[in-house]
């Protein structure tokens, strides 16, 4: 199974953007087999099964979602890395879902880890805006330095990397008024591939 090859949303991973680093985070890099993910990699992932997204409207799935992102950063001691989403693609849903606006991503390393030998980290994306139509209204919402879920590397895997999606992703347009509600919950797993093996460090 190929999880995460080579960055250059995500991610979000990206991540399916990478661009926005947020102010809290630590410095990180991406590690692609024996060689540090250099500028300009490329980063493509799958879902794995269903994606889910609750509304206070009603629930709805995708079945199949892909994230493609292009590092602009090979990160160091002192920056993370980060990327522009290429493309973020939610298709085959039970309702409307369109991607209007891409984003960018960041890669944080896990701070637990204090040697990095985990590969894991976490995924912010900034800057993806989704309109989903729901029984003839539309609700949009947006990520802003929205902390998307964990990546866990290639070093814990022990093959390839993935991104699970645990997000809260707030209402910035669409109907006013309580239908849409205050934020979509977003949840699901992402394999990445190009590289077969990638890790945060």
């Amino acid at each position: 199974m190929r999880h995460l090859k080579t960055l250059g949303l995500a991610a979000t991973a990206a991540a399916p953007a990478l661009l926005v680093t947020a102010g809290s985070a630590s410095a990180t890099e991406l590690d692609c087999g024996s060689a540090m993910c250099v500028s300009n990699s490329v980063v493509h992932a799958k879902a794995q099964g269903t994606h889910a997204f609750r509304t206070i409207a009603g629930n709805f799935e995708c079945q199949e979602t892909t994230l493609e992102a292009a590092t602009s950063s090979t990160g160091s001691s002192a920056e993370t890395v980060s990327g522009t989403v290429n493309s973020c693609a939610l298709n085959t849903c039970n309702v409307t879902v369109s991607v209007t606006k891409k984003g960018t991503v960041v890669f944080h390393t896990d701070r637990s880890d204090s040697t990095g030998s985990s590969g894991n980290g976490t995924l912010t994306w900034s800057g993806l805006e989704v309109t989903v139509g729901l029984f003839g209204v539309h609700c949009i919402f947006t990520t802003n330095n929205t902390d998307i879920g964990t990546v866990t590397g290639s070093g814990t895997t022990k093959s390839t990397a993935a991104l699970d999606v645990n997000a809260v992703i707030p209402r910035t347009g669409g109907r006013s008024g309580p239908f849409c509600g205050q934020n979509v919950e977003w949840t699901g797993v992402y394999q990445f591939d190009p590289p077969d093996t990638l890790n945060v460090t």
